[in-house]
């Protein structure tokens, strides 16, 4: 049985958005695809260090199991609304959107930086993953999200 999820805003919101123009996210997005080496498969903007990282297949596996006991602990969702599929350079990419909640509710995490670039135009609350792969992108989605 799904739980339902409300969404709420307050005055706050508007502090927690990131301070970088549209023009500088697509510079770190163009930078981070350029960059990518071969066994890296997903990229993300790492807050807390302030810089896009690279993760391969192995990094997205750990990932999986600390947002499945966060899920199991109601701290976090995935919802499939915010998962988009879009054109980079040519190139498709994934996005999956993994927010913070607590009591069912979604926690005012900011909106990613990276979501601001031309290209993405994504303007949700958390923490955007973009893969190179939709089936794994789904199946991350789907290992997490699962009772």
């Amino acid at each position: 049985m799904r739980k339902k999820i409300e969404l709420t805003f307050n005055l706050t919101f508007f502090d927690k958005m990131p301070h970088y123009t549209t023009e500088q996210s697509t510079k770190m997005l163009h930078f981070v695809i350029n960059d990518m080496r071969d066994k890296e498969t997903t990229f993300t903007y790492r807050r807390d260090v302030g810089r896009m990282s690279c993760l391969t297949n192995d990094d997205i596996k750990s990932e999986m199991k600390r947002w499945r006991q966060l899920k199991k602990e109601d701290k976090l969702v995935i919802q499939p609304c915010n998962s988009y599929d879009i054109k980079i350079k040519g190139k498709d990419w994934f996005i999956l959107t993994v927010q913070a909640c607590k009591d069912n509710d979604i926690q005012d995490v900011g909106i990613d930086p990276i979501g601001l670039a031309v290209e993405v135009g994504v303007l949700v609350t958390g923490y955007l993953y973009f893969f190179n792969n939709k089936s794994n992108r789904d199946a991350t989605q789907t290992y997490v999200m699962k009772n």
